[in-house]
């Protein structure tokens, strides 16, 4: 059985501290309850050498079991004697196990306002050199004792001062106090100046917390009953300690309150350790709530939510954060994951940290929303923990499905007008042929049978042929423009220079072109597309680049790549002026006019065209007379 409980409720009521501190001493430590020597406190050392003592509780001396025979009438009489003078000294043997041992023990009586003794106080120590005949040299076993007892002394004060924990008494009629030296030190106070009475503590105690003091004291006094409180000391250096003070009071033979016992504990170190984690929680939560996005912290072993944050609880309407704790998050999706889907998941986020998911999901009132789930690993006190962050992107879906719904209805829409133009182009082509085909028989009638001999008749002939057959090639690029427009793509790896060098070896088998035009092919990238249509982007372009050079005593045309794997096809032909560079790429616009330079304004439009189908870019950039450069990113 331990102390406490064969001491009853008063040894459970000593500070946890200053028990610790008595119970590590080597001496023995007891305390008897007066008039009835009833034992109220033992300490570890004093219950290993006298043994059991809840044997025999109506006999108030059954603890002496273990103290030699012939010394236990010597320690009754010790007692009553320090009952009569205060206090007395004594020299007795314990048997023990390992034999007989010798103390030395040094007894005080403690009494109230009235003069009647309410308690006496042992410390016994060990005498390892005195034999048995100690007995017979009293003086020099009280001197040894008394030695002892001071050293005995200068360890709790040691203890004291390294615990923090201060010792003190306080004489309720005489409003005298006694300190220890820690409790001096605590109070700041230097100990030659004497103890403050209870008053005086107002000027120490910190004014907010005087009054719960106070309080707590007098309610303990009138109930007789032990308390304990925390309060702030106001040092006169400005100091400012946290403290706490757990007392009992001790009554007399009649159950008034004679005096109070208890310990002052500094406890500045833990309390500001406490406030600086309330703040840190409290900056946390400042931050964790300044988020737009909802926020989940989730237990990675259970999945269950441990905390969110205010944009959440409004997110999915709940009332409180209590509904969104300790659920499953993926119970509020409209589509729960599988036990297969949670698995990959949970590989995924160990494998790589983070996870992403685009979600539906059900609020608490039913309402459905579309949000971005993304879950981090994070740290927090040492262990893992996934912060789940939802972000409401219901308005970015409608607009994307908007944006859908509208892509849908323009490719609709285009390909009904290249349906269209591909009727229209076609249907066209027939009155032209007849058009042109009239106007030579007309003309060859008239030269037969020299019917008119006018010049402006045979101009105006000219002019209506020449008109139908450029009619007909803007209808034949309409038609080409429209088929590379339509006509699936076949995706492939293609290494650039091969193509190109097979788009320059067709445009030089024409007959049109130039015989001193002059090719500069640098090294180029492999890109992934259509063969075909870009083949015909690069006859195009260069076919563009010599026509537009070929009033230049040596045309050059070069064809190389940027480190970014975008391609150049630079001439030196007459260029033009950058304002117009938004017209290049439309259907039928052109910069110079037919005499200059021949043409329909369709083939950088085919080019456009292509381009765009491989989600490319082309652009160009230029200065009259200083050539022109067409950059194509695919």
């Amino acid at each position: 059985m331990s102390k406490h409980q064969a001491l009853g409720s008063q040894p459970d009521r000593l500070p946890e501290a200053i028990a610790e501190i008595m119970d590590n001493l080597d001496d023995l430590i007891w305390s008897l309850a007066l008039p009835d020597l009833r034992p109220t406190y033992f300490n570890r050392a004093a219950e290993q050498a006298y043994g059991d003592r809840c044997q025999a509780p109506k006999d108030p001396w059954y603890w002496l079991k273990n103290v030699v025979a012939a010394d236990r009438h010597k320690m009754q009489t010790a007692i009553h004697t320090a009952q009569l003078n205060d206090s007395c000294l004594i020299n007795y043997r314990i048997a023990t196990d390992g034999g007989i041992r010798h103390y030395s023990a040094k007894l005080k009586t403690f009494k109230d306002a009235s003069g009647s003794a309410i308690r006496l106080d042992a410390i016994a120590t060990l005498c390892k050199e005195i034999c048995a005949e100690t007995d017979k040299q009293p003086q020099t076993d009280r001197k040894l004792a008394q030695e002892r007892l001071v050293k005995s002394d200068a360890h709790l004060k040691a203890a004291q001062r390294i615990g923090k924990l201060g010792s003190w008494e306080y004489d309720i009629q005489q409003d005298k106090a006694t300190w220890s030296e820690e409790v001096f030190r605590i109070f700041g106070r230097d100990p030659a100046m004497p103890e403050l009475r209870y008053l005086e503590l107002k000027n120490y105690i910190h004014p907010e917390d005087f009054e719960y003091f106070d309080r707590t004291v007098q309610n303990a006094v009138q109930n007789c009953q032990p308390y304990d409180v925390d309060y702030r000391i106001c040092r006169a250096d400005g100091t400012l300690i946290y403290v706490s003070m757990k007392a009992e009071i001790i009554g007399d033979a009649t159950g008034q309150p004679v005096q109070i016992v208890g310990t002052l504990l500094d406890i500045s170190d833990r309390k500001l350790a406490e406030l600086e984690l309330i703040r840190s929680r409290d900056l946390r939560e400042s931050i964790f709530n300044e988020s737009t996005d909802a926020l989940f912290l989730v237990d990675p072993q259970t999945l269950l939510t441990t905390d969110c944050n205010l944009p959440a609880v409004a997110l999915f309407e709940a009332s409180e954060k209590s509904q969104l704790i300790g659920i499953e998050g993926h119970i509020l999706q409209r589509y729960q994951f599988s036990p297969e889907e949670m698995q990959e998941i949970a590989l995924d986020i160990n494998k790589h940290g983070f996870w992403s998911r685009e979600v539906e999901y059900v609020t608490l009132k039913g309402k459905q929303f579309w949000g971005n789930l993304a879950v981090r690993v994070i740290q927090i006190a040492g262990n893992s923990i996934n912060l789940v962050r939802v972000s409401d992107i219901s308005d970015r879906k409608d607009f994307e499905s908007q944006i859908l719904k509208t892509s849908q209805e323009l490719e609709s829409t285009n390909q009904e007008l290249e349906s269209f133009c591909y009727s229209v182009s076609h249907d066209l082509r027939a009155p032209l042929r007849h058009i042109h085909g009239f106007v030579n028989a007309l003309k060859q009638q008239i030269n037969q049978q020299n019917a008119i001999d006018d010049p402006k008749i045979i101009h105006y002939l000219e002019v209506i042929d020449n008109s139908s057959q450029k009619m007909g090639q803007l209808i034949d690029g309409l038609l080409s423009l429209s088929r590379y427009g339509r006509r699936p793509l076949e995706l492939k790896q293609l290494k650039l220079r091969n193509l190109v060098d097979e788009a320059i070896e067709v445009i030089c088998g024409d007959l049109d072109c130039l015989a001193n035009v002059q090719f500069e092919v640098s090294e180029l990238p492999d890109i992934v597309g259509d063969p075909t249509l870009l083949e015909q982007v690069f006859r195009n372009l260069i076919s563009n680049a010599i026509k537009f050079s070929r009033n230049h005593p040596q045309p050059c045309i070069s064809i190389s790549s940027l480190p970014d794997r975008t391609i150049m096809i630079k001439d030196n032909g007459v260029g033009f002026q950058m304002e117009y560079a938004d017209k290049l790429f439309g259907a039928f616009q052109r910069l110079h006019s037919d005499r200059d330079f021949e043409g329909t304004g369709i083939g950088l439009a085919i080019v456009h065209r292509i381009v765009q189908r491989h989600h490319g870019k082309v652009w160009a950039e230029s200065q009259p007379n200083q050539g022109a450069t067409f950059f194509i990113q695919i």
